[in-house]
């Protein structure tokens, strides 16, 4: 997967489609940002309904 995105934006009447570098993420930083007040309760999504493993 690319690193980089695309920013399509309308100028003086023109459009304007420029490279844009998309921001890395680091698993470690977004877990740590996981607190009591943010966390969801467990969510039941049924039964497997194809080869599914749980």
């Amino acid at each position: 997967m690319s690193s980089w995105g695309r920013l399509v934006r309308e100028q003086q009447g023109r459009i304007v489609i420029e490279p844009v570098r998309r921001k890395a993420y680091k698993l470690d930083k977004l877990l740590g940002g996981i607190t009591i007040k943010n966390l969801h309760k467990p969510l039941d999504t049924g039964a497997p309904v194809g080869k599914e493993i749980w």
